[in-house]
């Protein structure tokens, strides 16, 4: 994509399970990635005993994600419900949120912006997010220690859709790396803060 666009050299943002690929791209690109923004993101989870995980953070990544079958039938019943039913799929979203979360999806552009992030993404089949799923869970085999990219990364204190100890794990193993914790917000904070990131990046460049 880069080469298509005529870019020699980029910064990146990954959100969420975007982290770990713009993570990759600066390990495997290291002469063309400058910066690099990482918001939510999923953190290395193999091996990492010590990561503090919810029940359900510990049903998806550690009891799902072995499983071909159970993954696949689970993302499959997400895509059906998605497809029939997406109120009733927003609405059982909306109870593993925090307040600020949930103030920030009840906002009808926020809502109709992830109903069709999510329709989008299961739309092909659900291949995708299996693949997702087993790379975010196995061992990531990258040169962590030897990303030189500038790093900024910020984490919700409360974040209930991702581990935040993995993605405090993750910026502890990038040498440059600025973490910002943020107290008490979840994961969709990006929704009202896109602009605070952005700023963040042109700032770090200058």
């Amino acid at each position: 994509i880069a080469d298509a666009l005529g870019l020699e050299r980029f910064a990146l943002i990954g959100v969420s399970g975007g982290g770990p690929h713009a993570v990759a791209a600066a390990a495997l690109l290291k002469q063309r990635v400058l910066r690099m923004a990482l918001i939510a993101p999923v953190g290395p989870i193999a091996g990492s005993a010590h990561i503090r995980m919810s029940h359900f953070h510990h049903f998806i990544f550690t009891n799902l994600a072995p499983s071909p079958h159970a993954a696949g039938a689970f993302f499959f019943g997400l895509r059906t419900m998605i497809d029939w039913t997406p109120a009733v799929a927003y609405h059982l979203l909306m109870q593993r949120v925090t307040q600020t979360d949930n103030e920030l999806l009840h906002r009808s552009e926020v809502r109709e912006n992830l109903q069709a992030t999510i329709r989008e993404g299961l739309r092909p089949g659900v291949e995708g997010p299996l693949q997702d799923l087993r790379l975010y869970c196995g061992s990531w085999g990258l040169p962590l220690g030897e990303i030189d990219a500038p790093t900024l990364m910020w984490q919700g204190s409360a974040d209930t859709i991702i581990p935040p100890d993995a993605a405090y794990h993750l910026a502890g193993a990038l040498p440059n790396c600025r973490l910002e914790v943020l107290e008490g917000a979840g994961h969709y904070w990006i929704f009202g803060g896109m602009e605070r990131v952005l700023d963040a990046v042109r700032a770090s460049w200058s």
